[in-house]
């Protein structure tokens, strides 16, 4: 099972690959707008994280084999780290300033995911990895690249930004 932490920019991609490579796919994102998305891209679950606490959700799953977390959010990321099966792993696809916090009990209980060095395991055949999987795009004139710069970094651009230099301003 793998677990996809963020579903914007990064996330609504890695669902897309994950679900194709045959994982079992939960998306663990914040707010039920995103479960229609979720759902769309051929995830298998959805977990409101505003609402519920991902790792008793996970465990109760077995665990998952592979977190990819897309989120730049330490506090999060942190405390996702109950939710991996033995051996499992934790990949950050996003940067963020703080630093996370690693109970250090999983160190030495028998419940550690740690050490790693095990592959995810996704059922039936590779595909190519391009196979239909497809960024969701919004698109800015270039005039409004500071403008859209600022967007995305307060996140009110939730998948990728492309600045594109015919497109005609809007009216604001």
């Amino acid at each position: 099972m793998v677990a996809i932490h963020g579903l914007g920019g990064l996330g609504h991609l890695a669902v897309q690959y994950a679900t194709r490579l045959g994982c079992r796919t939960v998306i663990l994102s914040r707010g039920k707008s995103k479960e229609p998305l979720a759902d769309q891209l051929g995830a298998h679950k959805y977990i409101d994280t505003n609402e519920t606490d991902p790792v008793p959700v996970l465990k109760a799953m077995g665990g998952d084999q592979l977190i990819l977390s897309t989120a730049p959010n330490a506090t999060a990321v942190s405390n996702l780290i109950g939710g991996l099966a033995h051996r499992g792993k934790l990949t950050l696809l996003a940067f963020t300033r703080e630093p996370l916090e690693l109970p250090e009990t999983s160190f030495w209980s028998g419940d550690a995911p740690w050490p790693a060095g095990c592959a995810v395991t996704c059922s039936g055949p590779w595909p190519s990895a391009s196979a239909g999987v497809r960024p969701i795009v919004e698109e800015f004139p270039l005039e409004h690249a500071g403008e859209t710069y600022e967007k995305m970094m307060s996140s009110t651009v939730h998948f990728r930004a492309v600045l594109c230099p015919t497109l005609a301003p809007t009216a604001k």
